[in-house]
């Protein structure tokens, strides 16, 4: 089963909004793991851990926009066979069960539309 989050916001009191970290679970059977993990009881390595944190930040970036910068650098992660090898071909294939990896490909394509100092990268 999935692991659900949910959340209010900060009290009007509180001396700063309310900081969030999300994370998500799920067992194999139910749904296909968006990382590729040789060792199933091993932590990821940085670069799997990198590729994944990239790859949930474009899946997300039509909710929550992110600095051209920080695009830049996160399209370098995902176009490193070094980060890239380490995501699943249900991690880039619709119909992902969740829709992630459709909403990445839009995302991807719109960045890329809107973008015009991606260019040459991309």
């Amino acid at each position: 089963h999935r692991l659900i989050h949910w959340g209010s916001a900060s009290p009007m009191h509180a001396p700063e909004c309310r900081r969030t970290l999300t994370f998500a679970m799920a067992d194999p059977s139910y749904e296909k793991p968006l990382l590729r993990l040789h060792d199933a009881d091993a932590v990821p390595t940085f670069e799997a851990r990198l590729a994944l944190v990239a790859y949930t930040l474009i899946s997300y970036h039509h909710s929550s926009p992110l600095p051209s910068p920080l695009l830049s650098q996160l399209l370098a992660v995902l176009a490193s066979s070094d980060y890239a090898q380490h995501l699943t071909d249900a991690a880039l294939s619709p119909p992902h069960p969740r829709a992630i990896a459709t909403s990445f490909q839009r995302n991807l394509l719109t960045i890329c539309n809107e973008s015009p100092w991606l260019g040459a990268t991309v």
